[in-house]
């Protein structure tokens, strides 16, 4: 209780200001707004210009104040810890160095950016072999790479232009010359490639059996002479097909005929291929014209010839039904027509063998200029029997063209003149020795018989 009224009597010891009585109050605020209303209003801008100049002259602005060792690191407290900071943050990255009564102040170290990996940009490193390891290629493993690419080539003027690359290609080249002019004839065309091997030289030689004889080997150069002989035959024989069979030949052949486009031009070509070694192996007087089923065979692509069966290890052909052109058949045989002769290829044929026909069609009925030069001698007809000279000039004629292009174009312009340099030709050549067919027999349907039947 003491000390609550030592309190009420120290409160009651201070002197206390007198309180305005209502009147004076009510002076007192009259004479404020009476104030207010005596000052000029725009003069407000002055008052409060002049206010702030005098402000401004008045204020003093603050000391700056000292730096403390304090502001150099803000995670001072002691429930900080540096080692509690993820890695990731970038407070991990702070660096606080002290020294003996200084510090050397705050250290961030600002990570790199990751570098971007994609696929795209990254590239493998190539390995470099070291400068004292050196690739051994031998002379032989050189030939051998040059040989694989004359060898992969597949047209006479791709092997021809490659073997003067340089002179290395060039002496891989004339090596095996022949070798290789041979494997690209055959994949540049095959039919050509089984004329070649079918006509080897000396074998157009008019003596039966011809076929069977040794075979004779190519020189480089002597294969390529025959190739382009055989090529210029085609040709002509194109032109007067052209020339003289175009307005009764289906479109698109008599197209393909006069074509320069490689694929239509190889069509024509292919046919009076085959056609020609068709002559060579049943034609040209070797007695075979009748084996029919010999053509067939070669027409499907010798199924017969190059069947073989085995039998204890030992291949033979006794089992196999064949005659004795396809039991002596060489290797080559319808190799160019490997898998068989499509329907449009046997039509191909049958057609170009009627326009070459039709180029020796001029013979018929000359049959005095016939007997004048022989083409009776070896028959049994005689003079006066019309009807019999008639026949066996026709049989002569079909005779002829069983003897292959060569022939043909040869006796297709001289027959076409009234004169006897046509039989005076073939006499020459000796194409009057010829043997009429059997009693009965014809060559009418050589090669139509056979392809009739495929």
């Amino acid at each position: 209780m003491g000390v609550i009224n030592q309190a009420i009597i120290r409160s009651e010891a201070k002197p206390r200001a007198a309180s305005p009585t209502l009147s004076e109050a009510e002076n007192d605020l009259e004479q404020e707004l009476t104030s207010f209303t005596e000052e000029n209003p725009f003069k407000w801008d002055e008052v409060v210009s002049r206010n702030r100049h005098t402000s401004n002259e008045l204020t003093v602005p603050p000391p700056v104040p000292r730096k403390s060792s304090k502001r150099h690191s803000q995670f001072v407290g002691g429930n900080f810890r540096l080692s509690r900071v993820p890695v990731d943050h970038i407070a991990s990255q702070i660096k606080r160095t002290r020294s003996i009564g200084k510090t050397t102040g705050l250290t961030i170290s600002i990570p790199e950016a990751p570098k971007r990996l994609t696929d795209e940009f990254v590239l493998s490193p190539i390995p470099v072999p070291a400068k004292s390891t050196g690739r051994a290629i031998t002379p032989n493993v050189a030939e051998n790479v040059v040989l694989n690419i004359l060898q992969s080539l597949e047209s006479l003027d791709d092997l021809f232009a490659a073997a003067v690359i340089n002179k290395g290609f060039y002496r891989v080249f004339k090596r095996h010359e022949l070798e290789l002019m041979k494997s690209t004839m055959r994949k540049m065309s095959p039919p050509a490639w089984e004329h070649r091997e079918i006509c080897y030289p000396g074998h157009n030689q008019q003596e039966e059996d011809n076929l069977d004889r040794p075979r004779q080997e190519y020189t480089p150069d002597t294969y390529l002479q025959y190739y382009t002989r055989d090529m210029y035959i085609i040709a002509a024989i194109k032109s007067l097909i052209n020339e003289r069979c175009q307005s009764f030949m289906r479109p698109e052949l008599a197209s393909a005929l006069v074509s320069s486009a490689p694929a239509e031009s190889a069509r024509v070509d292919d046919a009076l291929w085959r056609i020609w070694t068709f002559c060579m192996i049943f034609g040209s007087g070797k007695g075979r014209e009748e084996d029919i089923v010999a053509q067939m065979d070669w027409l499907k692509g010798g199924e017969l010839v190059h069947q073989k069966i085995c039998t204890d290890s030992i291949l033979t052909t006794a089992s196999i039904d064949m005659n004795d052109t396809l039991a002596s058949a060489p290797e080559c045989f319808a190799k160019g027509n490997e898998g068989g002769l499509t329907a449009e290829q046997l039509f191909d044929m049958m057609e170009l063998w009627n326009c070459l026909g039709v180029l020796l069609q001029p013979f018929e009925g000359r049959t005095i200029q016939a007997r004048e030069y022989g083409v009776y001698d070896n028959t049994d007809v005689r003079g006066g029997d019309i009807d019999g000279e008639e026949i066996m000039l026709d049989e002569w004629y079909y005779y002829l063209l069983t003897l292959g292009l060569s022939p043909t174009l040869d006796l297709a312009t001289p027959c076409q003149q009234s004169d006897c340099s046509a039989f005076r030709l073939a006499s020459q050549n000796g194409w009057m020795k010829w043997k009429p067919p059997i009693m009965g027999g014809t060559r009418r349907n050589f090669l139509k018989e056979a392809a009739s039947r495929v």
